[in-house]
């Protein structure tokens, strides 16, 4: 069963990584670093290229798992999400990793060509929710992750008429007693507990995912009918054990995405989930850019008056809500409020917050963790839709790839499922 778990115990290394993050490791979920795997083959787990779960659907198994709510349901699980009448298969890439790795694979999920409906899509199945597997816990806030589509349509995110969310990151939560039907539990869905966490992004780059509790939408649920932590009392993570990941839209050729360190995390500050959540940034090398894309949760209803302004800031030191001031800001291409190097929400009657910029090539080195800090600035003296909900930054950090040898340290491991 995959709530099998070591407690591994680094106390130096642990002290390290928290003065050097804004955040407390908690668990790795799936990161493929384990040097057994290529192609299909996975130690611990069994590939079935004609499925064996409910879904009929060719991906793995974990080998130590069991048969949950029914023969039908093996746990854990991933595998291909058939959703759009699409065809997916999947493997794992040992030549395309996150780039704060340079071990094992990233998961490589892709269109096979059987179809034309070109939406890599792929589920991911725990047995149980996280804190009963003991990987999350009440005070778990965040979800990281490593991410690189390909073949999607330019969101046209440099123009006005921003394109909605062309990336969704579905999450189910379930508990005892809450789901569906007499007598059913995990893994069945807690009544009406499926969120959406929507990304609005730019193609073939690796981009860092850091998701919060606050979604963009419940299925069912009106506009800004989501709240920060939507299953309260109950933690959003705690409580979560599945999700999928999925280019949202049809495109019109095949299309594939690379996966890579899905970990759990703990804000050891407080930061602002209102009005900046669901972010992720991306570095393209080969042309030397930036982008940073977030989600404006603030407002009940989008119109011509629900504005807002917000600032960027980066360093190579931990940037905190004491700090910020001391980082420097981005010089953003798009979406700047006049000379004042502030971005405002490209369109008013939706939530993505996106812009483009470049950083110090002298920063740009193998290795090095860059962070960023995300600010709202908004005032409705200056013309925005209210004044900011929060004082507090918003962060994520980027590491840039290198090889083995200059790599920094990966973060310890406080909790180490197996798989």
């Amino acid at each position: 069963m995959i709530n099998k778990i070591i407690i591994n115990i680094f106390v130096l290394l642990l002290l390290s990584f928290l003065c050097s993050t804004n955040y407390i490791f908690a668990a790795k979920l799936l990161d493929w670093n384990d040097i057994n795997v290529d192609g299909t083959s996975w130690s611990g787990w069994s590939w079935y290229p004609h499925g064996a779960n409910d879904y009929g659907a060719v991906g793995w198994r974990y080998d130590d798992g069991q048969f949950v709510s029914g023969n039908s349901n093996w746990m854990p699980r991933i595998h291909e999400k058939t959703d759009y009448g699409n065809s997916n298969s999947a493997l794992l890439d040992v030549n395309e990793r996150a780039p704060s790795t340079s071990i094992g694979a990233s998961l490589k999920v892709y269109d096979t060509g059987v179809s034309n409906t070109y939406q890599s899509c792929w589920w991911y199945f725990w047995s149980d929710n996280f804190g009963s597997q003991g990987i999350a816990d009440n005070t778990t806030d965040r979800l990281s992750f490593y991410f690189k589509p390909t073949g999607i349509k330019d969101p046209q995110a440099d123009s006005s008429n921003i394109s909605t969310y062309n990336i969704h990151f579905g999450t189910y939560l379930c508990w005892p007693g809450g789901s569906y039907g007499a007598g059913k539990d995990c893994p069945t869905e807690a009544n009406g507990q499926h969120y959406y966490h929507y990304l609005t992004v730019n193609d073939d780059a690796w981009l860092h995912v850091l998701l919060d509790r606050h979604p963009q939408h419940k299925r069912g649920a009106s506009l800004g009918e989501v709240q920060d932590n939507p299953a309260s009392p109950k933690n959003y993570y705690e409580y979560m054990n599945s999700f999928y990941l999925e280019i949202r839209q049809a495109q019109s050729s095949p299309t594939a995405y690379w996966v890579d360190e899905i970990e759990l995390y703990t804000s050891n500050q407080d930061e602002n989930d209102i009005s900046i959540t669901s972010v992720w940034v991306g570095y393209w090398p080969n042309t030397d850019k930036w982008e940073i894309g977030f989600n404006d949760n603030s407002f009940s209803n989008y119109n011509n008056d629900s504005k807002s302004t917000f600032e960027i800031r980066y360093s190579t030191a931990l940037i905190t809500n004491t700090n910020y001031s001391s980082a420097l800001i981005i010089d953003p291409v798009y979406h700047e409020v006049g000379t004042t190097k502030q971005i405002k929400r490209p369109n008013s009657w939706k939530r993505p917050v996106w812009t483009r910029f470049t950083l110090p090539d002298t920063i740009e080195v193998g290795g090095n963790r860059i962070y960023f800090a995300i600010k709202d600035v908004s005032s409705v003296a200056n013309g925005d839709g209210h004044n900011a909900p929060s004082s507090n930054i918003h962060t994520i950090d980027y590491v840039i790839a290198a090889t083995s040898a200059n790599l920094l340290p990966a973060a310890p491991t406080g909790v180490k499922i197996i798989p």
